[in-house]
């Protein structure tokens, strides 16, 4: 690796061959083939062929840290390559991983620019075998984006009582509601959306009903 790395980084080529074999070896550590595959970058002018056919040898090992490989597929996403589109889609899909990495890898999809991201934010943030922190910083990410449905999936979020055992979660979610600085009639015509949906359990919509009663105009009789 000493080696590899010091022919690199006097930019011989001759180094180049040493840190393909080290990026693409399941034996060497996941930050060394990481070291080797961002050398490889600085040859191949980062996203050219070599250096991507390195990072998606990492991404595809279940053997490295899912961090390094959630870091590696966003690479690839954002170099335009499917196939790091594609395994950020399925980290973010699968039920068996930690939530917390599959609402990282559903924010680095949403990032690369992929449609699919926003479309597992929603999902993640509405998913309620999920912890309320997990949901809340999905639906934290959806907001930075222009999607529609942001609005809709904060005010879900907010009406859920699982959401009361995570405190930092619902003051993350106050928080994003503040920073979008909605206009009044927006949020009420989430809410009310809300309130006459049949799909919607009876517990969150009578929540947008009497949320939206806090907007009422009041009596002047």
């Amino acid at each position: 690796m000493i080696a590899a790395n010091g022919l690199g980084q006097a930019g011989d080529p001759r180094g180049l061959p040493l840190l393909e074999a080290l990026a693409t070896d399941p034996g060497t550590e996941g930050s060394d083939r990481i070291s080797a595959a961002a050398m490889i970058g600085t040859f191949d002018h980062g996203g050219g062929p070599r250096h991507r056919s390195a990072l998606t040898a990492i991404a595809a090992d279940g053997t490295v840290d899912l961090d390094f490989r959630i870091w590696v597929s966003a690479a690839l996403a954002r170099y335009g390559d499917p196939t790091g589109a594609k395994q950020l889609d399925a980290f973010a899909a699968d039920a068996d991983l930690d939530a917390a990495v599959r609402v990282r890898a559903a924010i680095a999809l949403t990032k690369a620019g992929d449609a699919r991201g926003p479309d597992r934010l929603v999902a993640l943030a509405g998913d309620r075998l999920l912890d309320g922190d997990a949901r809340a910083v999905a639906a934290s990410a959806l907001s930075r984006t222009d999607d529609p449905r942001r609005v809709r999936v904060l005010a879900l979020l907010l009406a859920d009582p699982r959401l009361e055992d995570s405190p930092s979660g619902a003051s993350r979610l106050v928080n994003v509601l503040g920073r979008l600085d909605l206009e009044e009639t927006e949020f009420i015509a989430v809410l009310s959306e809300i309130a006459d949906d049949d799909t919607v359990d009876a517990h969150t919509r009578e929540w947008a009903a009497e949320t939206l009663s806090g907007f009422a105009e009041p009596d002047d009789g």
